[in-house]
């Protein structure tokens, strides 16, 4: 059955984002989180199987998003922070300059993304805010406000980053369903249960015949992958990465903090000092963990356990592959495609369903005509595995990737980090084939070549966008946050 808008109104968009929600835990066998909610929405409306994002964290994807643009294309970096580029355009102004009213909230760690500039309204959230704290009642008052129609609304929820902290910090602040392991066999999935009856209390506050729904989520993440044995290596690893800068250095902080910010390269220069030791502290700690993993484990195991000691920059789907479900008018229900999609996909496609006068933007192509059975040709979704800051920047990687296969490399040099993957014999990305298959790698690296711009496949660089003490602020949430 296919819902139909009014022809009065122009339908009013809720923008749902999912922060660290991977594909596999949003619906499918792989999944053990408790929600009925969410699995009645999905009857309800088209799901896409197969959605690729084109970055593994929040910066670069949600800017990604906006502008059906490639990280490299629509992010600049001062030395310590990506942030989009406000000279470009953007789908949240052209929504603006068709008359809708633009609304926004998200967590306040991320107000360097810029975002407080794209939207007529935008309010942040503290770290510690999560739906079952009072977040959610905070999103509700907001819906029943009476935004100014026709709205889009973005909201962006956390939730899931609660598994960034400390196993007891998650136990005294998470919602009940944690420790309850009939919500699912890991924290992950009983996070994701608690999650689902707040969605139900959210929507219920919006009128779904006049309403476009887009519920996905910006980046993956390996958490997901965590149970047992895994999710204690983790909790270790978590535990392991708390850092204590010391009290001489707490001193020598607060003496540099009395010094007028007019003094900057003092400032600066202190900067980079907190971090250049912090980072030198933690490999020493960190690094030599990967060294005691076993060897006898698969490859997938191994590279989890990686993962959970040092954080890399490369581009495996469990980071890139995220949930898109979209309900609303000329929406089908129960309606599943598995065809490959990307996120830069998502806002072209919102607007040839909400009728707006389309002005191409990037590279994005409305999913429409694959939601109305019409022919669809897949296009390969490009991946970076770009960072929110150019200091958690392990590896600069950057790949290709269709429904069969998956090739990257380092952004730089073609020769070096050579990865293929057939996708279709080893999902999870286990057996490089590169040596042995030199034909698809020369067919797929010449596809990610015609993506590159004048500049190659690098950033545009600006000056320093944000003050010394807001950027050491933001690092460390940052990585409290799990990005490392």
């Amino acid at each position: 059955m296919i819902q139909t808008m009014s022809d009065s109104l122009k339908p009013n968009v809720l923008f749902l984002v999912l922060d660290g929600l991977r594909s596999d835990k949003f619906h499918g066998p792989n999944k053990t989180s408790i929600t009925p909610y969410l699995d009645n929405l999905i009857k309800n409306g088209t799901y896409f199987e197969q959605c690729v994002s084109s970055a593994p964290c929040t910066v670069p994807s949600v800017a990604s998003t906006i502008t059906s643009l490639y990280p490299f294309e629509c992010v600049v970096q001062d030395e310590n922070v990506f942030t989009i580029n406000q000279k470009l355009e953007n789908y949240i102004q052209n929504l603006k300059n068709q008359g809708y009213t633009t609304y926004a909230t998200y967590q306040e760690v991320i107000y360097f993304l810029g975002l407080d500039k794209i939207y007529d309204h935008a309010e942040t959230y503290s770290v510690s805010s999560k739906l079952w704290n009072g977040l959610g009642e905070q999103i509700i008052t907001k819906l029943q406000n009476n935004m100014k129609e026709p709205w889009f609304y973005y909201l962006h929820l956390y939730d899931l980053h609660l598994l960034s902290y400390p196993k007891e910090y998650r136990l005294q602040n998470g919602p009940k369903e944690i420790s309850d392991e009939k919500f699912g066999i890991n924290q992950y999935e009983r996070v994701i249960s608690a999650i689902d009856p707040w969605l139900k209390k959210i929507l219920e506050q919006v009128d779904l015949q006049n309403t476009i729904v887009v519920i996905t989520s910006d980046h993956g993440t390996e958490v997901a992958s965590y149970s047992g044995d895994l999710e204690n290596y983790n909790d270790k690893n978590i535990e392991s990465r708390l850092h204590n800068p010391g009290t001489v250095f707490n001193i020598a902080q607060k003496i540099s903090n009395s010094i007028p910010k007019n003094m900057f390269p003092g400032r600066k220069k202190f900067s980079k000092l907190y971090t250049d030791r912090t980072r030198s502290n933690l490999k020493k700690k960190m690094l030599p963990k990967l060294d005691e993993i076993d060897k006898n484990i698969s490859e997938y195991e191994k590279r989890l356990m990686r993962t959970s000691v040092w954080g890399d920059s490369f581009v495996y789907d469990d980071r890139f592959r995220i949930p898109l479900l979209i309900l609303g008018p000329k929406i089908p229900s129960n309606k599943k495609i598995k065809q490959q999609v990307r996120s830069i996909d998502i806002f072209p496609t919102i607007f040839e369903i909400a009728e707006l006068n389309k002005k191409s933007l990037g590279h994005g192509k409305s999913l429409l005509p694959l939601i109305q059975n019409n022919p669809y040709e897949e296009l390969p979704a490009f991946l970076e595995g770009a960072a929110n800051s150019p200091k958690f920047v392990n590896k600069n990687i950057i790949g290709i990737r269709t429904s069969e296969f998956k090739y990257f490399r380092d952004k730089y040099d073609s020769a070096i980090e050579i990865h293929l993957y057939d996708l279709k014999n080893d999902p999870l990305e286990e057996k490089n084939i590169a040596k042995n298959n030199s034909f698809i790698v020369k067919k797929m690296e010449e596809m990610l070549i015609k993506l590159q711009n004048d500049h190659g496949f690098k950033y545009e660089k600006t000056e320093q966008i944000l003050d010394i003490d807001e950027e050491k602020k933001i690092e460390q949430e940052l990585r409290k946050l799990g990005y490392m």
